[in-house]
This record gives C-alpha cells, structure tokens and sequence, in this order.
C-alpha cells in the first residue's frame, strides 16, 4: 500500500490485489477488506457526496458543513481531514479513489471501484446490476442536512433504476420474444425494491403480455389486485386497467405443426402465364375485381410442382391478342391463360400454346360475380388437369378454398386493397380479410393475410409494438393450423419468425413453404430474404434469380431485397445497382449510404449519409441496426462499419 500525505494532495491508494468493490448501494461495505480493518462510517458518506456531485467534485467546506453541522467551521474541516487519512489506513488493495487539494475533494482515477459511480454512468444494465438497495441503507450518525439530501438521492437513484429495468424490459420483449427466467429476475428486483409500487406491477404485466406469457401477466395483475386491497382498500388504476385489457386481449393459444413431407418436384416444368383479362362494358371497379380473382387463382396453382406459374403482376403488363403475347421473350411462357367476362355473365377462359400457336384448352363459365366464387374450385382443377396431364388430379381436387360467396368476395377485395400498400390500405385489407375469417374460419389463406397486414402494419409505424407482431405471429400460426398445406400460411409464419428472431422456427416454415407452393416469386423472393438474414446469402440469391426469373417485371419491393442480400454478399456493386432500379430510393438510403462507403465511394456515401440525416434526424448508426434481424453479427458490424465510414456515427 502506497500513502501519499501532502497538505496539498490527499490521495487514498489501494494495492490492486486481492480486488474490492466500495458498495454504497444497499447497506455500506468494502468488499476485499482486511477482517481486522473497519471502513469509518462516515468515510462511506464522504464518497456518497463526491460520487453524486456534478463533475464528481465538492468543496471541502461544503462536505465538512453536510458531515458535521453541529460544530465551528474549523473544526468540522479538521474532522474532515482526519477522516480521509482513516479512510486511507483503514482500506487495502483497490487504488485512488479520492483526492483532495486545499480546496476540493474529488474522485481519483480508480473511481470505477465504486458502485455507485458504476451504476450512475453506465448503461441500463450497469444500473441494474450495481442498484441493490437506497443508497447508504442502515446508515446512522448523520446529520439532519446529510438525511435530507440522502432523502434526495435515494428518490433520484430509485426512479433511475426503474426507468432502467423498464428500458431493459422494452427491449428484451421489442419483438415478442424474450427469455420468462430473464423477465422473472427483472421482475424479482423491481418487486424487492418496493413491493407495493403498482407503476412496477404494470410494467411487468405488459412486458410479459408483450413476450406472450398471457398466462404470467394474468397473475401478475392477480397478485396487485390482491395487494392493494389488503395494503391500501384499494384497486388498480384506470391506466393499469387498460394496459391489462390490451395485453390480454392478445392471448391466443396456438398449436405447433409437423413439417411436412419433401415431394421432389419435376425438371423442367412448362412455365404457363394468365394474360391480361378483360369485361366487357364493366366499370373499373369490377375490372378491379375480375383481376385481383385472376391473380387468386394464379397465387393457388402456385401450389403446383408440375408446372410454373408466373407471377400476375409481370404478366398482366404483357401485350396480347386474344391469349397471344406481343413478345414472349421476356416471360417464356409455354402457355398463356387469358379470360373474357362476357356481358351475359359468361367467363371464358382458354390456355394458348406459345410454341404451337394454338388453343390446347378452353371453358366457359356461368359466372357472374356470384358465380366466380361457384366455380373457383372447378377452374383450379380443370387448368391443373390440362397443364399437368393429369398428373396431381387428387392434390387438385383437394385444393382448399371457401366456397361462402360473401366471404370470398371479402377476400378479394382485401386482396386488392394490398397493391397498394399505404398504412390505410393495410387496416382496410385487414377489415376484409377478418370479415372472411368470421364467416369461414377455416378458410387459412384469409388467415394468413390478416398476418401479413399487421406485420406490414408493424414495419411502417416503426416496429415498435411487440403485441403487433405477436398478433401476427399467432393469425399465421393459426392459419398454419388450419391448413398445413397452406403455402402462404407457412410463408408468412416464416417471416415473422424471423424478425422475432426465433430462427429456427424461420427455417422450418420456410422449408415446408417452398415444398408447398415451389413456383411462388413472392414466396422466393422472402425465403431468399430469410436465408441472407440466417446466414446464407449465396442460398437467398438463388432464390432472388428464380423469383425473377418467374416475375421478370417485378414490384420495386423486390430490388429492394436483391440489394440486402447482395450487400451480406459483400457485392457492394451488385447492391447498389439493385437499389437504382427503385423510382423513389428512400427506402434503401440505408444501404447506398453503407454500400457506397464500403465500395470505395466516399463523396456518393457522405451525399447519402446527407440525406440520411435529413429523412431521419439525429439518427445513430445503433438505431439503424436494431431492426435487420441478422443471426450473423459480423454482417451488422460491416453495416455499421460503412455508415460510420459515411459519416453516421
């Protein structure tokens, strides 16, 4: 041990072995001190004061009047200079914890020792860990103005630990998924601090509401109901009330599924297009309609693994005459399907040979709006028979649909709502989609769509609300239930799995959704997503080609993902040409801005980080990388690395 005694410079320094830790948060201790030594009493207030004042610094005659207010000035200053030369010979083995001059004391460098200086400058977990208990707990022989600043402090120091654990609870349960054993000790330390403080209770109901332990956050409001009536003859507030009404409203028990069987899909399949339909002498809206239930049939036949169904949205903008493209170079289509809704509410549909240049197939249809419904099974399976040869004639016979015309028509009309994907539009397809749910409940597509709403939904207003996600989760899940061999379903479970970060259930689902619907863009264009994020970029832009290949004029969503999975590629290049296909790149300012400072462009990344900052004022490159759901951390270090090399820091 090393003592210094100036007048001048008062320094207590400790041997750095064996190590201590000065505890002032719960009943005062040095951990590591001799048996034989005792720490003076007022030693531990003396490092309270200097710990808790700005700049970690106080007067001498500021100290000395809080230590000792019932003596002179002069000997209340002598006191306070005998004190830190016991406070010296009384410790061992820890190093500079205070200095002192003629005129201030102040913390020395080793000030990390101290809990309370760790618990005060760290972040929400540090406060967590060092917060054991009020400051200075069991203290005695103070003065009455050292009682009434510990009073202070203590109240400060409590609500900071409470904002922490509340922060920490945040974002444990930021998407729905959080360890219970975790959330349990959290809530352990909250309810030891102060057992009958309701703020505590309702925080925890919601975090565990927010994590889907229903069940947990039920008794949790059972067990405050019971304390305030037997503390205080009271019960909860409104406020507690109406986040309990919320987290429960949420509950859903939700049964796991098997995967399913692998069933090797056929080479070469033929590639077969819809075209353009048309109705005659409707209005747009019934044009609307006729489209959006063209496209539902397509996005069904998706399910087929013996032959290709490309995507409706690239081949609706193909030219044709009466079922023969204009150019065919693009979509390679072997077939094409075009449709006729005649003014006496006949649809005529017949499938075209591009090689041949001839009708192979055709029907007519008793359909008016009420009919299409009728006749959507029938439709699937007569296109299916003739395309494949017959091959799956039992699969397509089996192919689940709701047959309840009101509900279908709800369907649809969610359907289109979703082409255009504005916060509005997504609670209006979600409107229409739970409308079909309520009328057919097993209907699992519709289901499926509800998730996919409210995890867009979710997306858009920030990815703040976990019980948005979870809601998703469980409409997907459910749907899963409903109908294993719901493409979509298993699609849209996969992805929300993802972003709750439970990866293998991602896996699992993607699997069985690809074997279900093996020709869906959209579904490849997510699972090539999925495999990036988990880890597999080379595996996602296999699935990117093939999505293209079958939507070759797709929605500009689609470069937006190519550029992700291009940038986990490494090609810096490849991703920021992929992010210049989108008309309006404010989506994917993010990725030029990294992907330019990592390929060496450094005036186009700062231009970007530019306007990166004007989008999104006082962002942080941390606040970028919350979201992304990477199970590689090194693909979130090289992002952050390219946004600070931009300037985002």
């Amino acid at each position: 041990m090393e003592a210094v005694e100036r007048d001048d410079v008062i320094s207590v320094r400790m041997n750095a072995d064996p190590p201590a830790l000065v505890c002032l948060l719960g009943p005062p201790k040095v951990v590591g001190l001799e048996i034989d030594r005792t720490f003076p009493q007022k030693g531990y207030q003396l490092l309270a004061l200097v710990a808790r004042a700005r700049d970690h610094q106080i007067t001498r005659r500021e100290a000395a009047g809080l230590l000792w207010d019932n003596i002179s000035e002069d000997k209340s200053l002598n006191n306070l200079r005998q004190l830190i030369r016991r406070v010296r010979k009384a410790q061992q083995g820890i190093g500079i914890l205070i200095e002192a001059d003629l005129h201030n004391i102040r913390l020395g460098p080793d000030k990390f020792k101290i809990d309370l200086h760790q618990m005060t400058n760290g972040q929400p977990s540090s406060i967590i860990e060092f917060y054991k208990g009020d400051l200075l707990t069991g203290v005695r022989d103070t003065t009455e103005l050292y009682q009434d600043w510990l009073r202070f402090e203590r109240t400060l120091l409590r609500e900071r630990f409470f904002s922490a654990t509340t922060e920490t609870l945040m974002e444990m349960t930021r998407f729905g998924r959080a360890n219970k054993a975790e959330i349990d000790t959290l809530a352990t330390r909250m309810l030891a601090v102060e057992q009958d403080r309701e703020e505590s209770y309702r925080t925890l109901i919601d975090a565990y509401g927010r994590a889907g332990y229903f069940e947990e956050a039920a008794r949790r409001y059972h067990n405050l109901v019971e304390m305030l009536r037997t503390v205080y003859g009271t019960e909860p507030l409104a406020e507690t009330k109406a986040v309990v009404r919320r987290v429960l409203s949420g509950r859903h028990a939700i049964q796991g599924i098997d995967p399913v069987l692998r069933i090797t899909p056929p080479v070469s399949p033929p590639r077969v297009a819809f075209l353009t339909p048309r109705w005659l002498g409707a209005d747009e809206g019934a044009q609307g309609f006729l489209k959006a239930f063209i496209e539902d049939v397509a996005n069904e036949l998706a399910r087929y693994r013996t032959f290709v169904m490309l995507a409706p949205h690239s081949s609706f903008q193909i030219a044709h005459d009466s079922g023969m493209p204009s150019d065919n170079t693009l979509l390679r289509a072997d077939y094409t399907v075009s449709g006729l809704l005649k003014p006496n509410g006949v649809l005529s549909l017949r499938m075209v040979s591009s090689s041949e240049q001839e009708i192979v197939w055709a029907g007519d249809f008793k359909t008016s709006i009420q009919h299409i419904v009728g006749c959507f099974g029938q439709l699937t399976t007569m296109i299916a028979s003739t395309v494949a040869d017959g091959i799956e004639k039992e699969f397509a016979r089996n192919i689940r649909s709701t047959t309840n015309y009101s509900a279908y028509s709800n369907y649809l009309n969610g359907q289109r709502f979703m082409q255009d994907c504005t916060l509005s539009n997504l609670r209006r397809a979600r409107k229409s989609f739970r409308a079909t749910a309520t009328e057919d409940s097993t209907f699992a597509p519709a289901h499926a769509r509800i998730a996919q709403t409210l995890y867009q939904e979710w997306l858009m207003t920030g990815a703040e609300d976990p019980l948005v996600l979870r809601e998703a989760r469980a409409s997907a899940d459910y749907a899963v239930d409903v109908d294993a061999n719901c493409g979509v379903a298993q699609w849209m479970s996969g992805v929300i799995s993802l972003y709750q970060r439970d990866f293998s259930s991602c896996e699992h689902h993607f699997a069985a959704a690809e074997i279900l619907s093996p020709n869906a863009p959209d579904l490849m264009v997510q699972y090539g997503d999925a495999l990036s994020h988990l880890g597999e970029p080379n595996k996602g832009m296999e699935r990117f080609q093939t999505a293209l290949d079958l939507n070759p004029l797709p929605p500009e969503h689609y470069w937006w993902v190519g550029a992700s999975i291009a940038f986990n590629q490494r090609d810096y290049q490849r991703a920021i040409d992929y992010c210049h296909k989108i008309d309006n790149d404010e989506s994917v300012v993010r990725i030029l801005t990294s992907a330019h400072a990592l390929n060496g462009d450094t005036d186009e990344a700062r231009s970007y980080a530019h306007r990166l900052r004007e989008l999104y004022p006082n962002i942080t490159a941390a606040n970028l990388i919350k979201l992304p759901p990477d199970r590689n951390d090194e693909n979130v270090k090289i992002f952050v690395e390219g946004l600070r090399m931009a300037g985002i820091r």
